[in-house]
């Protein structure tokens, strides 16, 4: 048995990775070797099944399995529909939730009332209406984009840049368009990644928030009537005049207090209909991914940083890079020193066509990520002596013997690993100086270790990342007046003590490096914690939720937590 024999398995797995040199074939085996063993069943209760399915990709999974019963499901069709919904909710008193593709890992959509499932139908990519723009803001009508706030950024990156047009050598990608940033995944809405305040990738790279000129949201007045807000920063690009006389029905609000206490709120406002983003011409990047040691790394992070700040056209420039580490050491064959290992994902501006290809990890189905969740954990609980090394092939599977050439949508999506079954926190981090960056990391690496050190069973089962984002204006988003480090700790489903893991995470980044977390991954934010992290806004930000929330309809215990001592 694989667990009486866990310093040999460990021994050889060393030699096989440096005998054939094929991580992934090395993985499969190990795959094959712990699935077996005192395998992991999950009970999954799925309470609720969608039909029939729409032509954008639906997931009510994790929220819907999550959720505590009594809520019911409603799903608008339309804008009207919509509307109808939250009066008919108003008139019952009942609170109101909107879930986009239901990802988040907080409690944040929670309610015991009515769930809005806007990616269900309100996924629809929209008309800009220039008649009410400013002159300025009509005549560059082509740099923005209107969606549903259902809407995927898959789908809003299909529609400016279509894939037949991205596979073709012939097109010309400055005759099309993307966003100018997306998160990680794409197969979250645009609404779930604004609202929580989501980042991608890139030190001079804005936020998603700081990606919207514009949106439509529907609240409640006191009384439980419906009202509708069209909020833009101050200097927005409505003409007030023309709007006014065109949507008597829609109050104009150009504020930059309350649109940038609107646009990270996480529902507690009032629900988004649309948002209008500002896009960019469309390009091709070129992703090399190579690994070395942490030490290394840290060495070369300040030309990284000052080669992301780079002008375009400039020599050497990147668009962005980023980092993901396995906090564990392994030996090197050559040293014989054990050391952490971390992998270098650079992007640089790249002209069409694509060349290479990604390896196959970025491929693989969701059954085979899910045999290597099974696996680790496993491995975690009978042989933990293995679990540094499964982790450490893992993250060299994910390597490019050279550079890949292909779209932006591509490069910046992580391919196959979004489908893992996982837990996870981010924390966003002051990023000023490459000293500070490094200080949060390697006290990221020195507590997983400690952590294990203290239970052997208890492991961070997946190499964590460091991403970067440039200052968001938003008063409670995690990038808020500062360039950010994210450090982003996914942590297997079902490993050894994961929720303890992630909590002392959390607490070492906020108490040691005032790292903010990520609204919509696992969080347990307070009024105190909110006032600390965010001292300069919080009260702008709360009276701008009283002013909407009159209702008191837009609340859940999570909302409720976070304000309960500024009442």
């Amino acid at each position: 048995m694989v667990q009486d024999n866990g310093k040999q398995l460990a021994d050889l797995t060393e030699e096989l990775i440096h005998m054939h040199q094929d991580p992934q074939k090395t993985l499969d085996a190990l795959v094959d070797e712990f699935s077996s063993v005192h395998e992991i069943h999950d009970d999954v209760v799925r309470p609720y099944k969608p039909d029939p399915q729409p032509p954008q990709d639906f997931n009510n999974v994790d929220l819907f399995e999550r959720m505590p019963p009594g809520y019911t499901i409603h799903q608008p069709q339309s804008l009207q529909d919509l509307i109808n919904t939250i009066a008919e909710a108003g008139a019952k008193k009942l609170p109101i939730r909107a879930a986009g593709t239901c990802y988040a890992f907080s409690d944040v959509t929670f309610t015991s009332g009515y769930i809005l499932e806007m990616n269900r139908y309100l996924h629809k990519i929209l008309d800009i209406d220039d008649s009410v723009l400013k002159d300025d803001s009509a005549a560059n009508v082509r740099t923005m984009c209107k969606a549903e706030s259902g809407t995927m950024i898959e789908s809003i990156n299909e529609y400016l840049w279509p894939t037949s047009e991205r596979e073709n050598p012939d097109s010309n990608p400055a005759n099309w368009r993307t966003v100018m940033n997306q998160t990680g995944y794409q197969g979250l809405s645009i609404a779930g990644t604004t609202g929580v305040g989501a980042h991608g990738s890139g030190i001079d790279k804005p936020p998603m928030p700081d990606m919207v000129l514009s949106m439509h949201m529907i609240s409640l007045d006191e009384n439980g009537k419906v009202t509708q807000f069209c909020i833009e920063p101050t200097v927005g690009i409505s003409d007030p005049a023309k709007f006014r006389q065109k949507y008597s029905d829609i109050e104009l609000i150009q504020d930059d207090a309350t649109f940038y206490s609107a646009v990270v709120s996480f529902g507690c406002m009032g629900v988004i209909y649309s948002y209008t983003i500002k896009v960019q011409p469309a390009f091709f990047l070129e992703e090399y991914r190579y690994s070395q040691p942490w030490d290394t790394t840290k060495q070369q992070l300040p030309q990284l940083i000052a080669d992301n700040k780079k002008s375009r056209g400039d020599p050497g420039a990147l668009h962005s890079f980023e980092m993901w580490i396995s906090p564990y050491p392994v030996k090197n064959i050559k040293t014989k020193q054990y050391e952490v290992i971390s992998v270098v994902s650079t992007y640089k501006y790249a002209q069409p066509p694509a060349k290479g290809k990604r390896p196959p990890s970025f491929f693989a189905p969701p059954s085979a990520n899910e045999a290597l969740r099974i696996a680790v954990v496993n491995a975690c609980r009978f042989v933990p002596e293995v679990v540094p090394l499964m982790m450490h092939i893992a993250l060299l599977a994910t390597l490019e013997k050279s550079p890949v050439t292909m779209p932006s949508t591509m490069a910046l999506d992580f391919g196959s690993p979004n489908s893992t079954k996982v837990t996870v926190s981010d924390c966003g981090m002051d990023a000023s100086t490459p000293d500070k960056i490094i200080a949060a990391a390697d006290a990221t690496i020195n507590l997983f270790q400690d952590i294990q050190k203290k239970n052997k069973h208890q492991f961070a089962t997946s190499p964590f990342s460091l991403r970067f984002t440039s200052p968001s204006k938003a008063l409670v988003a995690m990038e808020y007046n500062r360039d950010s480090v994210m450090i982003e700790t996914p942590i297997l489903l079902k490993s050894p003590g994961a929720d303890d893991t992630l909590r002392q995470f959390r607490n070492l980044m906020m108490s040691k490096f005032d790292g903010r977390p990520h609204w919509g991954q696992v969080n347990d934010m307070t009024t105190e914690k909110l006032v600390n992290l965010y001292p300069d806004t919080y009260l702008t930000f709360f009276k701008t939720y009283q002013k909407f929330n009159v209702s008191g309809l837009f609340e859940n215990t999570y909302v409720s937590t976070l304000f309960k001592d500024l009442h």
